[in-house]
């Protein structure tokens, strides 16, 4: 770490090299694999992979905005209702332009909006407004197999996302917690401390909710396109599994080995170790080392 810090063309020891599969990867692979087929698309602008993309992009957007929603409360500023009422309008301008693309590309989608959404869409608001991709559907209309496997590739790249940010705000959170406990004893500094860590908490709760968005995508996904396997690895995350490195494991070591979360155990780490140091794992004990670099 002190390498790095006098040398910044020094491997950097805070991040954790992974070979895992990241959405800008899929959409680099998807661009390139379009290239040879553009005469085919049906917009001129937005090919089935940017169509999927953005639609992702939206839905993400639409989490946020109801998160901010809710956590904005009864109590807020004019300038912080200000804020959230030029990203809900933003949003719809943007969700308004993408559905006129989607219904070149999905022409069914119009019938099931108008069987399924009981009240007018203009009425909805703009975090509720259902966008319909193909994992939404779940065949209840007819969809291109092509768009169901580029969602499924782009859902893949999501969920190895989510993970990545999911653990660096947590490595994070135990840092800024440890450093509040060692360091900090005014009124003042532990106030400011507990805001900084409920800044944290809020990108824990949307880096799961992201994956988790993408995991239940993958779930229906799978059965129509034939997929096994992805989740030994990408599993169902549950809010017990949202904990850190260190968590349970300080001056426990005399009551046995203590397991990790599989999310330090997926996506660039070996699956099935424990933090016994009988276990060798290069990948693993990478993870570990970024952790503890955040310690010292």
């Amino acid at each position: 770490m002190e390498a790095w810090e006098r040398d910044p063309s020094k491997p950097n020891p805070f991040e954790v090299k992974s070979n895992s599969v990241t959405q800008a990867t899929v959409r680099l692979q998807l661009a390139q694999e379009e290239s040879d087929l553009a005469e085919l698309s049906i917009h001129l602008d937005v090919s089935p992979s940017i169509l999927i993309s953005t639609g992702i992009d939206l839905e993400d957007q639409q989490r946020r905005l109801q998160a901010d929603l809710v956590k904005l409360g009864s109590h807020a500023t004019e300038q912080q209702k200000i804020k959230i009422q030029q990203r809900t309008n933003a949003l719809k301008r943007h969700i308004e332009k993408w559905v006129g693309v989607q219904i070149l590309y999905m022409p069914a989608v119009a019938s099931l909006r108008a069987r399924v959404v009981t009240v007018p869409e203009t009425t909805l608001r703009s975090q509720d407004f259902p966008l319909w991709l193909p994992s939404a559907i779940h065949r209840q209309v007819p969809c291109d197999a092509t768009l169901e496997e580029i969602e499924w590739r782009l859902r893949i790249g999501q969920a190895h996302d989510g993970l990545e940010e999911l653990r660096q705000m947590l490595r994070s959170h135990a840092y800024m917690l440890r450093f509040k406990d060692r360091f900090l004893r005014s009124q003042g500094a532990n106030t400011r401390a507990r805001n900084s860590l409920k800044s944290v908490d809020a990108k824990v709760n949307a880096a799961a909710a992201k994956y988790r968005a993408a995991h239940s995508a993958l779930s229906t996904l799978s059965p129509f396109l034939k997929k096994v396997g992805w989740n030994k690895t990408l599993r169902l995350l549950k809010d017990k599994d949202i904990r850190s490195m260190t968590e349970g494991t300080d001056e426990r070591f005399s009551e046995g080995q203590q397991r990790l979360s599989w999310i330090w155990l997926s996506c660039g780490y070996t699956e099935g170790c424990s933090t016994s140091t009988e276990d060798d794992s290069e990948e693993l004990q990478e993870g570990v080392l970024v952790s503890i670099t955040y310690f010292l």
